[in-house]
């Protein structure tokens, strides 16, 4: 009965493993501040450009108390294409690691 468990263990690790993040082509060239995440699907591609952006507070904030300091923001351009050019769908999202979540700041679809 050991044998078999180890047998079903095994084959959930690597039915985990299909289709893992690990699949995604890393482009990252010298000199630019950015990363590409790429990978095909079938006749989709989804592409995950990343880079890093950082704001400079000096103001208040919503309680009226004064905040300075640098605010980092992890942006993310996510791009969705269908065949050769288009259709694609296009969305930028921000993270700030305070707020612990990804905002959407726009989203487009281009068509045929």
């Amino acid at each position: 009965q050991m044998e078999m468990e180890d047998q079903l263990q095994q084959e959930a690790e690597q039915d985990s493993l299909k289709g893992s993040p690990g699949t995604f082509e890393i482009f990252d060239t010298p000199g630019r501040e950015n990363v590409i995440l790429r990978r095909d699907m079938g006749k989709e591609q989804i592409e995950v450009e990343c880079w890093l952006e950082v704001e400079e507070l000096d103001g208040q904030d919503e309680h009226q108390e004064e905040i300075e300091g640098l605010l980092p923001c992890l942006c993310l351009l996510v791009k969705l294409t269908k065949g050769a050019e288009k259709p694609i769908l296009e969305i930028r999202c921000h993270y700030y690691r305070q707020n612990e979540a990804v905002t959407v700041q726009h989203a487009l679809y281009l068509a045929d």
